[in-house]
């Protein structure tokens, strides 16, 4: 491990059930307390998130552990702390496009317009999880782990498929879908305190 720099070295030394428990609780766990307590309910829609937050944060911990195993240094392309920053600013350049701009272009409320959690979910988690998820998969495949690689795969595309599922049934839009579909109706699927 003495090839490791930055966040790469950060994360093979510290347990992996301890990065993957930290990971689920600032992604997830965190969001029904915060909502209870800026919107007085607390909801989790979005199977994106419920779900795709587990599914971001396995794969992620897949690398940490194929990482973990490397005999040979990274690429300096993907080693070095430079690096790193690059793609932890790229990550971040590309989520913020993504919740602020894309729904400008749709004429739907930006995240800014939207509660506390959604903001602190779109603005730190998404790109953070972006991040992680884009250094695991660079580095299981400089590392040549390509089951490794494979498995991380699917569980990006699962996540994918979760967020498709969220837009299709309008659960992106959490307060509006709490809103056609309130507490005890029917087709209310989501998690409430």
């Amino acid at each position: 491990m003495r090839h490791l720099v930055g966040i790469h070295y950060y994360l093979a030394v510290i347990p992996w059930p301890v990065t993957f428990a930290v990971l689920w609780i600032l992604s997830v766990g965190i969001l029904w307390p915060m909502r209870k307590y800026f919107e007085g309910i607390a909801y989790n829609v979005s199977r994106s998130s419920q779900w795709g937050d587990f599914f971001l944060a396995s794969a992620f911990i897949l690398g940490v552990l194929a990482l973990r195993q490397a005999h040979e240094p990274l690429p300096p392309w993907l080693g070095s702390i430079a690096s790193q920053v690059v793609l932890l600013v790229l990550s971040y350049a590309a989520a913020t496009a993504y919740v602020t701009v894309m729904p400008m272009l749709q004429g739907k409320p930006t995240i800014f317009r939207q509660e506390w959690a959604e903001i602190y979910h779109g603005l730190f988690i998404f790109p953070f999880l972006l991040y992680l998820v884009a250094t695991a998969l660079l580095a299981t495949f400089c590392i040549g782990e390509w089951r490794v690689l494979a498995i991380e795969l699917v569980f990006v595309l699962v996540w994918l498929g979760l967020v498709g599922y969220d837009g299709w049934y309008g659960m992106l839009d959490q307060q509006k879908y709490i809103k056609d579909y309130p507490p005890g109706s029917p087709s209310a699927t989501y998690f409430w305190w």
